[in-house]
């Protein structure tokens, strides 16, 4: 009993044993297997937290300007001189005659295709017209009298390296057809590119080709002058360093483009006159200035005369800290405007040559005047004067200048003038001390008299010596007798006598009066002794 019992205990403690031991086996199994689940749902994550190129195959084919499935977006046709070869690119071959054939072909990795019947081919770093001949060659030495046509029908995409003053250097994806300006990373959307920092050179950037050559890419010149020489396309292998942006010079002025740019060694005026994209219409010709360093803080002048620099008559180096001036003359197609307003057959702004063009000029410009035009109270005005004259309103009577031709009342007029030319009133104002003060319907050629009568006749406070005609036409004040015949639009002041005018008088003959008197005794005293 007792050893059946023992042997019971053995038992199940063996048990316990298996079923630890499972337990733990698939322990271990679920979190391998846990642990590859979530290492797949996260395959952008590296153990340093950084992304890596291998896993983003589909992030990446967007450097070569596609998308699964997308076509590549191109310049135009491929040059069939100019494009190179290499492993990726697909060719179909045509064939037809005695027999029709049709290949559809891959560079393969060393370089080469494989045409049935005919053999291999190395076709990496030739250019497509070449590889045109050569399979011509090959294909037709196999099938004589066959037609033999050749096409690119899919470009390849490899690898180009990134290094120097960029944001994120490496290797990343391109095409045959991408420029450097593509790979660079000028769109703020695409972080996988390695983008330029502010201190980046944007004119020395330079590609290595594997073959041992290098090129200078500008890309400020690419991008002002549409120089495309300076934005070249990509190779295989292509590696590209971007330095670091250490030498500047600045134009101002009349350019296209003013600003500060980095300095190319080597370069000339024309040169940057050419990347600020020219002058502009209104630059002086005659005369440039560059500012140069001659000491740590000292200066000089050199002047330049822009055409001949712009023609490559005359021309020399720029240096770093240049400051490069294109002058505008003074004045530059400036538009001097007058107005005119009121009764003319077209009023309006009109523009004029200063200290040169008259009223006359400008009123026949307008159309001349309405029927209803008041020449009598026209005038002009002058809020400011450039040939520093008076301000105000400009003395004239364009009845004399307009009706009786008098040339002498012609002005000169200068920019800003305002030409108001009133409509026809028929009335003339009487003021002051008359009985019924206001407004008298305008008779021609009647005086100052005629109006008083209209008026009623003077009070008897008028000071009958002193009325005075205010002309519209000329803002004179004048006297009855400088008047002449009242004109439609003036006013007849009449002003009162002054109070204790008489008493004054008396006053003073009084005084006169009495020193007389007092000589007369002095001289009468002086006889008598």
């Amino acid at each position: 009993m007792k050893k059946d019992r023992a042997r019971d205990k053995d038992s199940i403690s063996g048990l316990s044993r298996k079923d630890r031991t499972r337990f733990w086996l698939g322990a271990v199994i679920t979190l391998l297997i846990c642990s590859a689940c979530l290492a797949k749902a996260e395959p952008l994550q590296s153990q340093s937290g950084s992304m890596r190129a291998s896993d983003l195959r589909e992030q990446l084919l967007m450097r070569g300007g596609l998308v699964e499935g997308v076509k590549l977006l191109q310049e135009g046709p491929i040059s069939a001189e100019d494009y190179v070869l290499g492993p990726g690119d697909v060719l179909e071959i045509d064939v037809w005659g005695k027999v029709s054939l049709q290949y559809r072909l891959e560079v393969d990795v060393e370089g080469k295709i494989f045409i049935p019947d005919s053999g291999s081919l190395t076709l990496a770093g030739k250019s497509l017209e070449e590889a045109r001949k050569a399979i011509e060659s090959t294909v037709g030495s196999a099938l004589r009298e066959a037609r033999i046509e050749t096409r690119l029908v899919s470009l390849r995409e490899f690898k180009v390296h990134v290094s120097g003053e960029v944001d994120m250097p490496g290797s990343f994806n391109a095409s045959a057809v991408m420029r450097a300006f593509e790979i660079l990373g000028f769109s703020e959307r695409d972080t996988l590119r390695p983008r330029l920092k502010e201190s980046s050179s944007l004119r020395n950037i330079q590609i290595r080709r594997k073959n041992g050559d290098t090129e200078r890419v500008d890309l400020a010149l690419f991008y002002l002058a549409g120089d495309l020489a300076q934005n070249p396309p990509l190779r295989d292998g292509d590696v590209i360093y971007v330095p670091k942006a250490e030498r500047f010079f600045s134009v101002s002025g009349a350019v296209m483009f003013p600003g500060t740019y980095e300095l190319v060694e080597g370069e000339k005026l024309s040169d940057v006159l050419r990347l600020v994209g020219g002058v502009t219409p209104k630059a002086d010709m005659e005369m440039g200035e560059v500012r140069r360093f001659v000491g740590s803080d000292e200066t000089e002048s050199i002047h330049f005369n822009v055409e001949s620099v712009i023609l490559g008559e005359k021309d020399f180096d720029i240096r770093d800290g240049d400051r490069i001036y294109v002058r505008t003359p003074a004045h530059y197609l400036e538009l001097y405007q007058v107005l005119v307003g009121g009764e003319v057959v077209f009023p309006g702004w009109y523009a004029i040559n200063p200290r040169q063009d008259k009223l006359s000029d400008v009123i026949a410009r307008a159309g001349g005047f309405t029927p209803e035009a008041d020449l009598s109270g026209g005038r002009v005005l002058r809020p400011h004067s450039l040939s520093g004259g008076e301000e105000g309103r400009v003395e004239l009577d364009m009845v004399k200048l307009f009706t009786d031709g008098d040339t002498r009342e012609d002005v000169v007029l200068e920019p800003g003038d305002i030409i108001e030319i009133p409509k026809k009133v028929g009335y003339v104002r009487v003021e002051g001390q008359v009985q019924r003060p206001g407004y008298v319907r305008y008779v021609p050629n009647k005086r100052v008299s005629f109006y008083l009568r209209q008026a009623g006749g003077l009070t008897r406070k008028a000071a009958r010596g002193k009325i005075a005609v205010k002309r519209l036409s000329t803002g004179q004040s004048l006297s009855m007798r400088e008047a002449g015949h009242v004109l439609a639009n003036d006013a007849i002041l009449v002003p009162a006598k002054t109070e204790g005018a008489s008493w004054d008088l008396v006053k003073d003959i009084i005084s006169v009066a009495a020193q007389l008197a007092t000589i007369y005794l002095i001289v009468d005293q002086a006889l008598a002794e």
